[in-house]
C-alpha cells in the first residue's frame, strides 16, 4: 500500500470522528445555554448502567404540566448512593423543557 492510500485512509477515519466530537461539543454548550432560564422539578431514576470506560449513567423521568420527559446523566456521585426508584431535584430549561440536568446534591426522600 503507497503512503498516499495510507494518508487517504486516515482522513476517512479522522474527518468523520472530528465532526462528531464538533456536534457533540455544540450540542452540549447548545444545552448549557438552554439551561439559563430554568424551573425545578423532580426527577426519578429509572436505571443505572455502566458505559464501556465512561463510568455509570443515569436514566431518569420527570413531569412538567402532565408531560413525561426522559434523560440520561453521567452519575457523578459514588454509584452505591444511587438506586433505581431514588428522587432527585432536576432543573430543566423553560425554553425546551427536555433538555435538563439531575442535581445529585439534592436527594429527595421518597418515603
Amino acid at each position: 500500500m503507497t503512503s498516499k492510500k495510507k494518508n487517504k485512509k486516515s482522513y476517512l477515519v479522522v474527518v468523520p470522528v472530528l465532526i462528531l466530537l464538533c456536534i457533540g461539543y455544540f450540542s452540549s454548550r447548545s444545552n448549557k445555554i438552554k439551561l439559563e432560564k430554568f424551573g425545578v422539578t423532580v426527577g426519578h431514576i429509572q436505571e443505572i448502567e455502566p458505559m464501556n470506560r465512561r463510568g455509570y449513567f443515569v436514566k431518569y423521568n420527570y413531569n412538567i404540566s402532565g408531560r413525561q420527559y426522559y434523560n440520561t446523566q453521567k452519575l457523578t456521585i459514588k454509584k452505591e448512593l444511587v438506586s433505581v426508584g431514588d428522587i432527585f431535584e432536576v432543573k430543566y430549561s423553560i425554553e425546551d423543557k427536555s433538555v435538563s440536568e439531575l442535581n445529585f446534591k439534592k436527594k429527595i426522600n421518597n418515603e
